[in-house]
């Protein structure tokens, strides 16, 4: 390693206020460490403000599923915009909906796989969950066929065991539904319901009701 020249007067010279001292004892990768660091935070905050500001997520939403206004018992709970975009929207009434748009490749061979062969091609266990008594079947909104897979969701192995049991009687119900615009290729936007109150599947009729804002088939 080679030896750093100092001039003779080095020391005696005052070190800018505005920079700590030990940040140029780290060296130039260090600094550039921190200023990462800083970068990452200052994205993170700005992430999690716009994931929780009706602002930012419901113009997202209206681009990827057009509707009119939510009513009061919908609220956009979360927005993720990295990656696979995602919408949490909870409904008083005892429900969970989120949507995810899957784009590309992956996504017109997900949409492919899930919904538009006979049995859908889907691993039933995922380790900290596994999918029971899963059911294929079709239910019309608003004049367009729409593919449904519902299914029952039992938390396993440590999910299992810290879930407390309410919450696991009350997280069962589940419904996937295939919503990407007619006519699009290479694309998902898939529709995952889960009933977050009471028990029993969940029916064509409340299906129905909680996809009735948004603009799904010709007949609105």
């Amino acid at each position: 390693m080679s030896e750093a020249q100092w001039s003779p007067d080095a020391a005696d010279q005052p070190v800018k206020k505005s920079i700590p001292k030990w940040v140029w004892f780290c060296g130039g990768g260090c600094l550039l460490a921190i200023l990462a660091g800083i970068v990452v935070l200052a994205l993170s905050v700005n992430y999690f403000k716009n994931a929780i500001d009706p602002a930012v997520s419901e113009p997202a939403l209206q681009k990827v599923l057009p509707h009119d206004e939510l009513p009061p018992s919908m609220t956009i709970q979360f927005y993720n915009s990295i990656g696979i975009e995602q919408f949490q929207i909870v409904d008083t009434r005892g429900f969970q909906l989120q949507i995810q748009v899957h784009k590309g490749a992956d996504g017109g061979r997900a949409r492919e796989q899930m919904f538009q062969k006979e049995t859908p091609e889907f691993p039933k266990d995922l380790g900290v969950m596994k999918f029971e008594d899963m059911e294929k079947s079709a239910v019309d909104i608003q004049g367009r066929e729409l593919p449904v897979i519902r299914m029952r969701m039992e938390f396993t192995g440590v999910m299992g065991k810290v879930m407390p049991e309410e919450a696991k009687s009350q997280m069962g119900s589940m419904l996937w539904t295939d919503l990407t615009p007619e006519g699009a290729t290479n694309q998902l936007v898939l529709a995952q319901l889960m009933r977050m109150k009471g028990s029993g599947e969940i029916t064509d009729d409340e299906l129905r009701d909680l996809l009735a804002p948004f603009h799904i088939g010709p007949k609105r």
